[in-house]
C-alpha cells in the first residue's frame, strides 16, 4: 500500500512540476520575445506558448486530479478538507461546500481550456 501511495504521490508531484517549469519557460520566451520589439518575432512565440501549453498544461492539469482524488483517499484524508486544505484544516465541510469547491474546480479547468483552444484557433499567425 505504501509504494501505491508513493506512486501516485510521484505522478501528482510530476505533474506540478511540469506545470511550474512550463509556466516559467513559457513567461521567459514571451518575455524574451516582447523585449525585441519584433513583431514576427512576438507572433511566433506565442504560436510556440500556445503549442507548448496545449500539449504540456493541459495533460499536467488533468493529471493533478486524476492523481490528487486517490491520493487523499490512500493517505485516508477526507476529501472535501484536502481540496481547500489551508483554508479547512480541522473542520469537515458541508456538502454543499464541497460541491461548491469540486464545482469551482472543474470551471477553472473548462474556461482556462477552452481559453487556450480558442486563442488556437483564433490566432492568425
Amino acid at each position: 500500500m505504501l509504494n501505491l501511495i508513493f506512486a501516485i504521490k510521484f505522478v501528482h508531484v510530476l505533474a506540478a512540476a511540469a506545470m511550474f517549469g512550463t509556466a516559467l519557460a513559457v513567461a521567459l520566451f514571451m518575455v524574451l520575445a516582447d523585449r525585441s520589439g519584433n513583431v514576427s518575432v512576438i507572433a511566433v512565440t506565442a504560436r510556440f506558448a500556445v503549442v507548448v501549453d496545449l500539449m504540456v498544461m493541459i495533460p499536467a492539469l488533468a493529471l493533478q486530479p486524476i492523481s490528487g482524488f486517490p491520493l487523499a483517499s490512500a493517505v485516508v484524508l477526507n476529501l472535501p478538507v484536502f481540496l481547500i486544505e489551508i483554508l479547512a484544516i480541522g473542520r469537515t465541510l458541508a456538502p454543499a461546500e464541497a460541491l461548491a469547491c469540486i464545482g469551482a474546480f472543474l470551471l477553472m479547468g473548462t474556461v482556462f481550456g477552452l481559453g487556450f483552444v480558442w486563442n488556437y484557433q483564433d490566432a492568425a499567425l
